[in-house]
């Protein structure tokens, strides 16, 4: 799932267009639990290399464990170290839901026609997202 990799570059698009000086007090980290999220090497190559030229830090096999306060400031506890955060974005993974179980493959995603999202086998059966 790109969606926070996405959002990351949002914010930063957005701080640049603050004005002057404010990406720069801007810090945007990009968590994951597992090395790399979607799309094999070479979508982890352009990624990386997008958020690298946008001075945004990628934190990958970083489990979020917690979020508290400090301060007056988010304390993100993961898997390593403890993150100090103003704003904290979470997304949470992708998968089918319970009630389409039966549709997904071993992973959690339901195979669809990409052209028009129809489930491969399910007449009048579609699937999104």
């Amino acid at each position: 799932p790109p969606l926070p990799f996405e959002v990351a570059c949002l914010i930063d698009d957005a701080a640049r267009r603050r004005g002057k000086g404010v990406r720069d007090a801007v810090s945007i980290t990009v968590t994951s639990p597992v090395s790399w999220p979607f799309g094999g090497p070479k979508a982890k190559k352009a990624f990386t290399e997008a958020m690298a030229s946008k001075n945004i830090t990628y934190l990958p096999e970083t489990q979020v464990t917690s979020v508290g306060e400090q301060d007056g400031r988010k304390l993100v506890n993961t898997s390593g170290e403890a993150l100090v955060a103003d704003l904290v974005l979470a997304t949470f993974p992708h998968r089918a839901p319970d009630f389409v179980k039966d549709l997904a493959k071993a992973k959690g995603s339901i195979p669809v026609d990409l052209r028009t999202n129809a489930v491969a086998g399910k007449d009048g059966v579609y699937c999104v997202g």
